[in-house]
This record gives C-alpha cells, sequence and structure tokens, in this order.
C-alpha cells in the first residue's frame, strides 16, 4: 500500500517536473506596461477610474468599496456588517 502511494506521488512529482520544464522561460523585454485611464473625484466624494478598450464590443463594470473592519474606528464598530446589507 505505501509502495504504491510512494509510486504515485513519483509518477505525479515527475509530470509536474516535466510540464515546468516545458513552460516559455523568455526574459522580460524591458518594455513597460502603460494603461491610459481617466481618474476623478465627484463632489460626494466618490473616486471613479475609467479605461477604454476597443478591442471588443464588451462593457465592463467593477465597484470596490472601501469599507470593512480595518476602517472601522475605536468604539463605531458594527458600519462594516451594516454597509455590507446595504451594498448588496
Amino acid at each position: 500500500m505505501i509502495n504504491l502511494k510512494l509510486r504515485s506521488v513519483a509518477v505525479i512529482s515527475a509530470i509536474l517536473f516535466l510540464s515546468f520544464m516545458s513552460c516559455n522561460t523568455e526574459k522580460y523585454s524591458g518594455e513597460t506596461l502603460a494603461i491610459e485611464f481617466e481618474k476623478y473625484e465627484l463632489e460626494n466624494g466618490l473616486q471613479v477610474v475609467l479605461h477604454q478598450d476597443k478591442s471588443d464590443p464588451i462593457v465592463s463594470l467593477a465597484i470596490q468599496y472601501g469599507v470593512g473592519s480595518n476602517r472601522e474606528k475605536t468604539g463605531r464598530t458594527g458600519f462594516a456588517h451594516l454597509f455590507e446589507h446595504m451594498l448588496f
């Protein structure tokens, strides 16, 4: 039983090793990645970041809320849970 387990681990390890060895190992060419975007803040404090990519006819929206227990002030706990329910 142990011999079978060791043999299985050895075969899986060999497969993983060979698959990693066949990966493309080209070095980074030194070109910098630049993504053009617009960033501004609305009157209510909402920060907006816009990026336009016309490579595909798709619209995407991502919203990130800066709330959580790590942002609560001492003596004012529970707001992260309240915001969680309000936002979803």
